[in-house]
Protein backbone atom coordinates (compact mmCIF):
# COMPACT_ATOMS: atom_id res chain seq x y z
CA UNK A 1 0.00 0.00 0.00
CA UNK A 2 1.46 3.26 -0.99
CA UNK A 3 0.07 6.65 0.11
CA UNK A 4 0.10 9.84 -1.87
CA UNK A 5 0.14 11.67 1.78
CA UNK A 6 1.41 10.76 5.17
CA UNK A 7 -1.52 8.91 5.94
CA UNK A 8 -3.60 8.20 2.84
CA UNK A 9 -5.85 11.80 3.80
CA UNK A 10 -6.63 9.60 6.88
CA UNK A 11 -7.25 6.53 5.86
CA UNK A 12 -4.38 4.77 7.52
CA UNK A 13 -5.65 6.58 10.96
CA UNK A 14 -8.79 3.78 10.99
CA UNK A 15 -10.68 6.67 11.75
CA UNK A 16 -12.82 6.40 8.25
CA UNK A 17 -14.75 3.72 6.62
CA UNK A 18 -16.74 3.53 3.42
CA UNK A 19 -19.72 4.46 5.36
CA UNK A 20 -18.15 7.84 6.79
CA UNK A 21 -19.85 10.98 5.00
CA UNK A 22 -17.44 13.69 4.26
CA UNK A 23 -18.65 16.83 4.40
CA UNK A 24 -18.53 19.49 2.23
CA UNK A 25 -18.24 19.77 -1.79
CA UNK A 26 -14.65 20.97 -1.08
CA UNK A 27 -13.51 16.81 0.69
CA UNK A 28 -12.40 15.04 -1.92
CA UNK A 29 -12.07 11.85 0.02
CA UNK A 30 -15.51 11.29 -0.72
CA UNK A 31 -14.26 10.16 -4.27
CA UNK A 32 -11.02 8.81 -3.06
CA UNK A 33 -10.68 4.54 -3.60
CA UNK A 34 -9.71 3.93 -0.31
CA UNK A 35 -12.70 4.68 1.08
CA UNK A 36 -15.05 3.27 -1.60
CA UNK A 37 -16.64 -0.56 -0.36
CA UNK A 38 -14.09 -2.46 -2.86
CA UNK A 39 -11.27 -0.47 -1.54
CA UNK A 40 -11.51 -0.42 2.02
CA UNK A 41 -11.85 -4.34 2.06
CA UNK A 42 -8.34 -4.46 -0.42
CA UNK A 43 -6.38 -2.60 2.55
CA UNK A 44 -8.60 -4.06 5.46
CA UNK A 45 -5.25 -6.19 5.96
CA UNK A 46 -2.84 -3.58 6.20
CA UNK A 47 -5.44 -1.72 8.92
CA UNK A 48 -5.57 -4.92 10.66
CA UNK A 49 -2.07 -5.05 10.99
CA UNK A 50 -1.42 -1.18 11.86
CA UNK A 51 -4.19 -1.90 14.82
CA UNK A 52 -2.25 -4.58 16.12
CA UNK A 53 1.36 -2.85 15.80
CA UNK A 54 -0.49 0.64 17.39
CA UNK A 55 -1.62 -1.95 20.53
CA UNK A 56 1.55 -3.31 21.09
CA UNK A 57 3.42 -0.37 20.86
CA UNK A 58 0.82 1.90 22.51
CA UNK A 59 0.54 4.65 19.71
CA UNK A 60 -2.36 5.45 17.52
CA UNK A 61 -2.24 4.11 14.29
CA UNK A 62 -1.54 7.92 13.07
CA UNK A 63 1.90 7.63 14.98
CA UNK A 64 2.33 3.67 13.82
CA UNK A 65 1.87 5.38 9.91
CA UNK A 66 3.76 8.44 10.18
CA UNK A 67 6.97 6.07 11.79
CA UNK A 68 6.46 3.59 9.10
CA UNK A 69 6.49 6.88 6.86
Amino acid sequence: YVAFSPMANGFLTGRYTPDTKFEGSQDYRAGMPQYTKEGYHKAKALLELLQELSEQKQASMGQISLAWM
